[in-house]
């Protein structure tokens, strides 16, 4: 029986890999540039590209990136808009979107990161594939918030009004295509859409934006139950003059094991402690004592991160949601945290946190606070890691980041020693970072036979640890923070590996380049990138099987399905010499018969990790409504690698709906 794999992840309009240089390593010669292109346009270059400039870090920056459109982006005719500046140890780094008419390319981006003394010593791009064709949509904005909605409903039941969607261009097979791009929150964090203006029905990309996981007197634990048993009394910093929970950097709200959490238009439900005098001294068994942990905590991390100078990403009032209950039966506590991206809170997001039912309450442990905002720090300082779908290694960096700065601050190599463990037999599910994990041996989980960003981030966590351990804590963590800020929006674990170079030459002058290189290297991090130009694919069969949102499962395979039928359109593949952590992305064409047109059908892609045992793959959703006309339709799919852009050949499969 063949294995089948399905996953929702995203198609986001971004390409991953390169033809290496013929340089040698970056780590031999002092002056060295490295240059990488991908199909005649400029992937990444790093080393001494300019001289010294005073001028502002904006101002080199747009200067040099006026002077080499063409070069960088390899065709005319796009613009390039600046969209943000983050500082970091060693510099700025300044982002530019790349747009077309006006119109943002989804996932374009160009990054310059600029030194203290004006000197830029990295530009990253995205490689194009090509003009648009469309420049007006044919789909109208209700149409795609409509399909933007089925899948939600599909999932959980029920779904709100999208956001107000704009148009972006989108990479599909090659080829820039207009589409709506939409925003939708929902009970397990926000939900992205790019849902086709061009053609009706059809939505490439679905991609879940969340990752789990004045001064007053409060009572806290300084890490979590299990490590420091007692609360302790602590002063609570920057508090606002209205005697709640609320500062500077966050406001607390309490959930108080009542309510789930859908969307923050539902946030009027929870409670904010408050206290005369500001004291919030509680005992551990008062709901609001995980709120004191939450302040606190997000307070202690945000004046770590800004009186160190490592990164002024996040610089806002932050919300916290403590003790939530399950979405699906709020009578259960929630085992998870999570970062969420929401519109109220564009420039901070929303931290969440469960109140436990198998584990114990996530906001009790120091570690996990922190965990989580390392990704709202990371998705602030890059939000292209978040939307990437080539590969596993840029969720991997976002989980192990998480992972480094809840360990750093700690000074333990275990995360959440009290929040992952189980209640009734104390077993450890969390995660170590003093390990020993490398690429490529250890980048899938062998629980499950493929890469997940967990485990796959434990390289990273790895590799922070032993540079902490090597290194000390405040060197590394300046390093970390300052590779950190150089990071392109398809960063895998090498691209990482080039950005701690380049930060140890900045900030250290390369007096740790040996230390740094020989961790790497037991990282499995040396040499050239392999990235997976080695794999082959061909699509040997198509075929239509029912799925069931209630399992989440493709079923048996059908050519017949009913009105208010979802489909799960599948492809048997030959993948040979895949690397692990890639994906597959699928290009499909549902054709309709002229005498039907249209008739209200909605596909959607999906993406997976590419694996050597499986043969069969979901690459698409069907939904037909119920009112739909009976008619053969006919599809169509290719396939390309994540780290190629190749597809295979086309083949194509008919299905009834009757």
């Amino acid at each position: 029986m063949r294995r089948l794999l399905f996953g929702i992840i995203c198609l986001i309009p971004t390409l991953t890999g390169s033809a290496g240089h013929a340089t040698n390593d970056p780590r031999a010669r002092e002056e060295v540039v490295v240059v990488r292109w991908q199909d005649g346009s400029l992937r990444k270059s790093f080393g001494s590209l300019t001289g010294p400039d005073s001028a502002s870090p904006v101002d080199v920056a747009r200067r040099f990136v006026d002077s080499h459109r063409v070069t960088i982006l390899g065709r005319n005719g796009f613009d390039l808009m600046q969209t943000s500046a983050s500082g970091g140890p060693s510099g700025t780094r300044v982002e530019f979107g790349i747009a077309y008419n006006g119109v943002f390319v989804y996932g374009g981006q160009v990054s310059v990161h600029v030194l203290r003394d004006g000197r830029i010593d990295l530009i990253e791009a995205t490689p194009l594939s090509g003009s648009p064709a469309t420049s007006a949509p044919r789909v109208g904005m209700a149409a795609a918030a409509q399909a933007a909605r089925r899948i939600l409903e599909a999932r959980y039941g029920s779904a709100p009004v999208p956001l107000a969607p704009g148009l972006v261009y989108h990479d599909v097979a090659g080829r820039l295509r207009l589409c709506w791009h939409i925003q939708l929150p929902s009970p397990a964090g926000a939900w992205e859409f790019l849902v086709s203006a061009e053609e009706p029905g059809i939505t490439y990309a679905m991609k879940r934006i969340a990752l789990d996981v004045k001064t007053g007197k409060g009572s806290v634990y300084l890490e979590n139950p299990k490590i420091t048993k007692q609360p302790q009394k602590v002063d609570l910093a920057n508090l606002d003059n209205s005697y709640t929970l609320k500062g500077s950097w966050a406001k607390t709200y309490n959930a108080n094991k009542q309510y789930d959490f859908t969307d923050s238009s539902q946030m009027g439900r929870y409670t904010t402690a408050s206290g005369p005098n500001d004291s919030y001294v509680y005992s551990t068994k008062d709901k609001r004592f995980t709120e004191v942990m939450g302040y606190y905590h997000v307070t202690r991390m945000h004046d770590y991160l800004k009186d160190n100078k490592l990164t002024t990403a996040v610089n806002g009032q932050m919300p916290v949601v403590v003790n939530v209950q399950d979405n699906e039966d709020p009578a259960k506590g929630y085992d998870n945290a999570f970062f969420t991206r929401d519109y109220r809170f564009s420039s901070t997001g929303i931290l969440v946190f469960g109140s436990g039912e198998e584990l114990h309450n996530l906001a009790e442990d120091s570690d996990v606070i922190y965990h989580e905002y390392g990704h709202a720090v990371l998705d602030k300082i890059q939000r292209g890691l978040i939307q990437h779908y080539e590969h596993v290694f840029s969720g991997a960096i976002h989980e192990g980041t998480g992972d480094a700065i809840a360990t750093h601050l700690n000074g333990n190599s275990k995360l959440a020693e009290w929040a992952l463990s189980y209640r009734g037999t104390g077993e450890f599910v969390g995660r170590d970072v003093d390990n020993t994990n490398r690429y490529p041996d250890d980048v899938q989980d062998p629980e499950f036979g493929q890469a997940e960003t967990h485990h796959t981030g434990l390289i990273v966590g790895g590799l922070y640890w032993q540079m902490r351990e090597a290194l000390g804590a405040d060197t590394s963590i300046k390093l970390y923070f300052d590779a950190l800020n150089r990071l392109g929006p398809r960063a895998n674990l090498f691209d990482l590996r080039d950005d701690l170079l380049l930060a140890e030459k900045a900030l250290e002058g390369n007096a740790n380049l040996a230390t740094l290189t020989q961790i790497l290297t037991a990282r499995g991090l040396d040499g050239v990138d392999p990235g997976n130009k080695q794999a082959t694919a061909t699509v040997q069969k198509l075929q239509t099987r029912h799925f069931d949102w209630e399992t989440f499962e493709a079923g048996g395979v059908a050519e017949s399905f009913t009105p208010g039928t979802w489909v799960a359109l599948t492809a048997i593949l030959n993948v040979k010499n895949a690397s692990p952590g890639y994906y597959m992305i699928p290009a499909l064409k549902i054709i309709f018969p002229a005498d039907v047109g249209y008739g209200g059908y909605e596909a959607y892609y999906v993406v997976n990790e590419e694996q050597p045992d499986v043969e069969e793959y979901v690459v698409g959703l069907i939904y037909s409504p119920e009112y739909a006309v009976p008619a053969t339709l006919t599809w169509k799919a290719k396939c390309r690698l994540g780290d190629q852009t190749k597809y295979t050949a086309e083949k194509k499969d008919t299905f009834k709906i009757e």
